[in-house]
């Protein structure tokens, strides 16, 4: 019997790539990173859980004292505002911030006058932005007057139905 050639699944995306190689194999890197990123905040969690339990003698006492029912719901509640912060937070607040100076250096590379340009509808944006707040407090204050009367009037229709 004659041996089959099998061509590798990296081989083969390798040569599709072509000359652009290098951008193919800075890719995965960068969805390595952002898998790590992603995880690594559920791995510091865990270990600053970890050694409140093991090191501190408040957070054994106070375990003790209040029971391990009452224990479990604090370190519950340690953990979700902990995680929000480390998992959504930071990675978004990071690539929401980095994305756009990677994407005008990369436009001042290419060409200075172009990148110039993109600054244009941002200048707007932010002019927008800034006249939304003119009269804040005015608008403000009625809608929480409105509001105010609106939910006495569904509490007097609400009693009114109860007899």
């Amino acid at each position: 019997m004659e041996k089959e050639n099998k061509v590798s699944p990296v081989s083969w995306i390798m040569e599709w790539a072509g000359t652009k190689k290098i951008y193919y194999v800075i890719s995965i890197i960068m969805a390595l990173f952002s898998v790590l990123f992603k995880i690594a905040p559920y791995f510091i969690i865990g270990d600053v859980i970890a050694k409140l339990l093991d090191g501190e003698d408040d957070i054994k006492v106070y375990a003790v004292r209040v029971g391990l029912v009452a224990a479990a719901f604090v370190l519950s509640e340690i953990f979700h505002s902990i995680s929000t912060t480390l998992a959504h937070i930071l990675p978004e607040f990071t690539s929401n911030l980095v994305a756009p100076v990677i994407v005008i250096i990369y436009l001042f590379v290419i060409d200075w006058r172009m990148a110039l340009i993109t600054f244009i509808p941002m200048v707007l944006g932010f002019a927008a932005t800034c006249g939304m707040f003119i009269g804040y407090e005015e608008n403000f204050n009625n809608t929480v007057e409105k509001t105010k009367v609106l939910n006495e009037s569904a509490v007097e229709y609400i009693n009114g139905m109860i007899p």
